[in-house]
């Protein structure tokens, strides 16, 4: 998408919480994994 236009600020946006929604549970998982890493 953003090949053909779509890489504004606001498209990138989208995207990601797209992915993030398409993919929570991978997500949240990253999100746990750093959060131990920093304790």
């Amino acid at each position: 998408m953003m090949h053909e236009g779509h890489a504004s600020e606001a498209d990138i946006n989208g995207h990601v919480d797209g992915w993030i929604k398409a993919h929570q549970p991978l997500f949240d998982s990253w999100v746990k994994t750093a959060l131990a890493a920093q304790q």
